[in-house]
């Protein structure tokens, strides 16, 4: 297990403090997974489980989807750029039905490369290897930005967007890539949801040293037994009444973990009926916050 010292002092602190369940990585290679408990009568429980042969295979399993995932996306992306040029009438002549069989190919690439890009994302994130790159970014422009890239979306499910009228004028430390790459989820989430003839608001305020930017909608609301659960890997609200929309299940997960490494945090708040709102914080620029780029820590499994 290493030297004796230092592993009977890592030990006595886990035992201090009722770490539960670790990872003991042995001198010869092997790994143990090593649990602390007590039983009803006070009796303290060790037990050790040789867990080399699970590492060895999620390592793999990582690996292979890490790979795959890489491969598809460079097709996707060219499949993609094509069938963009297909829409804008380049190089054929379109009748109505060769339009419609474009749009759904268009649509399913779309799905096909937003779910390789969120398994890479997940990947990245589960690696403690998410890149965010923190520069001084003008909110103003960035929202304007999104908002131009996200109508074409909101159309596609009957729903205006729009960005409130009293934005402050300030700047943030922040990856402008992230922060788009949350931000169109967040307003392709609420279009999904939102009454159709409704708009999506963009807002933005400055609070304690931070912009907080939110996305509103007016739709049926999250309901207060899935409220908890809204942030985890897969979840996914009842779409039954979501004109028929589903996605990966990870974008919200993602988003949180996109934030929290640019320093900032996401929430929500919902009531039935009353629609929701989703808002993410980032550190304004030159403030204390704003200082120190963060990066997530390894996520255990």
């Amino acid at each position: 297990m290493g030297p004796r010292d230092d592993v009977l002092a890592s030990r006595l602190e886990r035992h201090r403090v009722a770490a539960g369940s670790f990872v003991q990585d042995l001198t010869d290679g092997r790994s143990m997974l090593v649990y602390e408990g007590r039983s009803e009568s006070g009796v303290r429980i060790i037990t050790h489980t040789d867990v080399t042969e699970l590492k060895r295979v999620d390592r793999l399993k990582d690996e292979f989807i890490s790979t795959v995932s890489h491969e598809l996306r460079t097709p996707l992306t060219s499949i993609k750029g094509a069938l963009d040029l297909l829409v804008g009438g380049v190089g054929v002549e379109q009748t109505s039905d060769s339009n419609k069989l474009i749009e759904i190919a268009q649509r399913n690439a779309d799905r096909l490369l937003t779910l390789v890009n969120d398994i890479l994302d997940v990947q990245a994130i589960e690696a403690g290897s998410l890149v965010v790159d923190l520069k001084t970014v003008d909110l103003v422009p960035l929202l304007d930005r999104n908002l131009a890239a996200v109508e074409v979306l909101a159309q596609r499910y009957g729903v205006g967007v729009r960005r409130a009228d009293d934005i402050p004028d300030a700047c943030v430390m922040a990856d402008a890539g992230r922060v788009d790459q949350v931000l169109t989820n967040l307003v392709s989430n609420a279009t999904k949801f939102a009454p159709r003839g409704s708009t999506v608001t963009i807002g933005a305020t400055c609070l304690d040293g931070h912009a907080r930017v939110s996305v509103h909608d007016t739709g049926d609301g999250i309901p207060p037994t899935q409220q908890a659960q809204v942030f985890e890997h897969f979840w996914q609200a009842d779409t039954s009444d979501a004109r028929g929309t589903s996605g990966t299940g990870l974008g919200l997960s993602i988003s949180k973990k996109i934030v929290e490494a640019m320093g900032g945090r996401i929430g929500f708040e919902s009531d039935p009926d009353q629609g929701t709102t989703f808002y993410f914080d980032l550190p304004l620029a030159g403030t204390a916050a704003g200082a120190v780029a963060r990066k997530p820590a390894p996520q255990n499994g």
